[in-house]
Parts: structure tokens; C-alpha cells; sequence
């Protein structure tokens, strides 16, 4: 009997130090796996196209355990998904040291119409770890004699009030817009400020400008350089708000706010 016993114990004894092995061994596999996926993101140069302009992305692979730049990977695939759910163009970029960046050209080649899309990257190793590490964005494509046309109708105006109308319509026949370098102005910190202006058939003219603060003093100044671009800096102040003195070629002249600075950010 003290033999049996002793065997039975002995049993019961290995069979506790398996499920040991085997749970710790389990639990090192799952902290390698985690280590090494990928989280993905790509920055736009701006949320919201007109039809026939450039898509321009930076893209960003980084270790999804600490967020530093991870280059396990040497292709990211970038699709762009029309509002109907399907695949209408995709990308291979290239990586390097977790950095890449490419471009989607918004042509009617590739049956872009106004609408939301969606785009999509992920590399071939993180699609072993579901959607969740899918990165994905919206993006809208408008057009720009449609929201024009839109803008007129949505208007009831005056009979009155109609000679005058036309003549604004006239003279404002051309829109610029700015792009803060990461998305916004940060208050108390310098930032670098793209913009693009463009006439109503979404071709690029040039201009000059001024932009002043709350209290209308001169803080910085602006030309376009190329296509209707250019870029500009300024130091966004605390409790302040700024705006752009435009003025185009054929010396037609407005002003337009700047978008507001926050007081956080990146």
C-alpha cells in the first residue's frame, strides 16, 4: 500500500509540473507575439478632396508595445475603398526603418466620384492579429462645381437682391485652404501652415497675403511658390486669434480666418 501510494503521488506530482511547463511556456509565446505586432498610421495631408487632385500619405509602423518605429516589415499595402465597399486601388510601399509614404491620384480613370472613401493599410504579418491592427480612415472627395451649384440652391434670394448676388459670385470665383503641419495649431508653439488655393474648376492660381492676429498686427507673411502652394509659420499666442489678408493675381482681394489654435495637441 505506502508504494502505491507513493507511485499515485509521484503521478499527481508530474502531471502539476507539465501543466506548469506548459502554462509558462504558453504565457512566453504570448508575451513574443505581442512584442512583435505592428500598429499602423497614416497621415494625410489633409481630410477632404476635390476630384482629380492628389492623395499624398506618410505612413508610420511602429511596435504596438511601446509605439517606437518598428522595421519587421518592408511592405505596407494602402488601399482605397470607394462608398460602395469596394477595392479601387492599392499601393505597395515601401518601408524603411517603419517609414514610407506614397500617393492616390483622385482621376475619373478610377471611377472617382464625390463621396466618403475609406483607406486601409496593413502589412502581411499583421493580418495574423485580426482587423484590430487594420489601420482605416475616411476620407471625402467632393466636387467642386457640385457644392457650388449646391451652395446657389440651398440660397432662396430675394428678387430684389439678385443683380447683386451675381456680381459676388463673380468676383469670389476661387478658394484657399490651409493645412497646419499635424492637423492643428497648438498655442505657444511655432507651426508650420501649408495652403492651397484654387480657382472653381480646381485649378491652381497664385497669390500673396498677410496674416495678422486678434489685435490686427502683422505677424507673418505669404507667397505661392508652385501650383498654387506654399507654405507659412507663424508662433499661434495664447488667448489669440488669427487671419489672412488674400490677394490673387488679377488683384481681386478677401480675408479669411486661420483655423483656431488648441491648447493641447501634438
Amino acid at each position: 500500500m505506502p508504494d502505491v501510494f507513493i507511485s499515485k503521488k509521484t503521478h499527481i506530482l508530474f502531471q502539476l509540473l507539465v501543466l506548469l511547463m506548459i502554462t509558462v511556456f504558453s504565457k512566453a509565446q504570448e508575451s513574443k507575439s505581442i512584442l512583435d505586432i505592428e500598429k499602423i498610421y497614416l497621415h494625410t495631408d489633409r481630410n477632404v478632396y476635390f476630384t482629380g487632385e492628389d492623395l499624398w500619405y506618410k505612413a508610420y509602423v511602429v511596435r504596438a508595445s511601446n509605439n517606437l518605429l518598428f522595421d519587421l516589415s518592408g511592405i505596407l499595402y494602402v488601399e482605397l475603398i470607394s462608398p460602395d465597399a469596394k477595392i479601387i486601388a492599392r499601393n505597395k510601399t515601401q518601408l524603411a526603418m517603419g517609414l514610407g509614404h506614397g500617393d492616390f491620384q483622385l482621376q475619373d480613370s478610377l471611377g472617382i466620384k464625390p463621396g466618403t472613401y475609406q483607406l486601409r493599410a496593413y502589412t502581411n504579418w499583421n493580418r495574423n492579429f485580426g482587423d484590430d491592427f487594420v489601420f482605416k480612415k475616411d476620407i471625402e472627395v467632393i466636387d467642386v462645381f457640385e457644392s457650388h451649384d449646391k451652395l446657389k440652391t440651398s440660397q432662396k434670394i430675394p428678387l430684389e437682391t439678385k443683380i447683386s448676388e451675381k456680381v459676388v459670385t463673380k468676383q469670389n470665383t476661387f478658394r484657399v485652404d490651409f493645412f497646419p503641419e499635424g492637423g492643428s495649431l497648438i498655442e505657444n508653439v511655432a507651426s508650420v501652415i501649408g495652403f492651397k488655393a484654387v480657382d472653381l474648376n480646381g485649378k491652381p492660381i497664385d497669390i500673396k497675403g498677410e496674416i495678422y492676429d486678434s489685435d490686427n498686427e502683422l505677424v507673418s507673411t505669404f507667397e505661392s511658390v508652385h501650383d498654387g502652394m506654399g507654405k507659412l509659420q507663424i508662433l499661434p499666442i495664447e488667448g489669440k486669434s488669427y487671419y489672412a489678408k488674400i490677394k490673387t493675381k488679377n488683384g481681386f482681394e478677401f480675408q479669411q480666418d486661420l483655423p483656431k489654435a488648441s491648447q493641447s495637441g501634438y
